[in-house]
């Protein structure tokens, strides 16, 4: 068993290896799919959202980390919406925005295991509008309020012509402005003199694929569940292929399927893994243990719509 940390290079190569991730600074949530990074207390989705496109994902993509609320996190990871969606839910625009540098999704190359506080992490991302607020509205607003912001994390891959690191590389609208990089378009520097902490701020730009993915929504082609669907099942089977199924990882990653499956009204498929999944729990935590007891509850509910009443009750 290869044991990947942190969890960026997971994400850069392990994830779509089939690798199992285990590090002791973070514990899985399975009802949230997230992984817990225990010292800072920030979830982190367990499936990367990759905005490369075909020809993209041929060549090795790059690793951010976008940070945000638990609302907005429920917002982005919600199934059920679109591709569009989903980058509207997460891109930085509009007049009453903080698009500093530009349109786009304003990430760090850090995530929470390799940022000593929470602390540090507000700093590198709101340090002026902290300062400002602090003026403004006084410490305790600060110190409840700012916190929230990144109480959850989403991987993003991407390549590498699109993430933008602004200190070093101007984003389309720094270039039109003719700010220079570091400097944004309000003429405040990312890393003035005489700061002791430097920041880093990556913009990803999805080029002009949004509107293909426009075009193609309006024929009903392109779903965010069919992508999802495809890499659990890929990802189920590299997982099967390195491990077997009486694995943690592989049950899992056959578990996430199941949860697919149901949420496209697909029954009968969820049905027979989450069988394999209760089956694997029972045998391995006991029946009265709690992810025990969550499993049995899912496939009670999939034999509920199945309309096998009898079977839900004693599963």
């Amino acid at each position: 068993m290869r044991k990947v940390s942190p969890l960026r290079e997971y994400f850069q190569s392990g994830y779509d290896a089939g690798d199992i991730f285990e590090n002791e600074e973070y514990s899985f949530d399975e009802e949230l799919w997230c992984w817990r990074h225990e010292h800072l207390g920030i979830l982190v989705w367990a499936d990367p959202l990759d905005l490369r496109d075909a020809d993209d994902a041929k060549e090795p993509g790059e690793v951010y980390f976008h940070y945000t609320s638990l609302l907005a996190f429920r917002n982005i990871t919600n199934e059920a919406k679109e591709k569009v969606e989903v980058w509207a839910s997460l891109i930085t625009s509009g007049e009453k925005a903080n698009a500093w540098w530009g349109k786009g999704i304003y990430t760090v190359p850090k995530p929470p295991d390799e940022w000593a506080s929470t602390e540090l992490l507000l700093d590198n991302n709101y340090r002026s509008m902290m300062r400002r607020d602090r003026e403004a509205r006084g410490d305790q607003y600060v110190n409840e309020e700012y916190p929230k912001r990144v109480q959850c994390c989403i991987p993003i891959v991407v390549h590498p012509d699109n993430a933008f690191d602004v200190s070093v590389r101007q984003t389309p609208e720094m270039r039109r402005e003719n700010k220079p990089p570091g400097t944004n378009l309000a003429n405040v520097e990312l890393n003035p003199p005489g700061e002791t902490r430097h920041r880093t701020c990556v913009v990803i730009r999805n080029g002009g694929r949004i509107r293909r993915l426009r075009s193609s929504l309006k024929d009903n082609h392109l779903h965010a569940q069919g992508d999802l669907l495809t890499r659990a099942l890929r990802r189920a089977r590299q997982v099967a292929t390195k491990h077997g199924l009486q694995n943690d990882e592989s049950i899992r990653a056959l578990l996430r399927v199941a949860i697919i499956y149901s949420q496209q009204s697909q029954h009968a498929k969820a049905k027979q893994i989450l069988e394999v999944v209760v089956e694997y729990r029972r045998k391995m935590l006991g029946e009265q243990d709690l992810s025990t007891l969550r499993q049995r509850s899912r496939l009670a509910a999939v034999l509920m719509n199945l309309g096998k009443f009898r079977q839900a009750r004693v599963a």
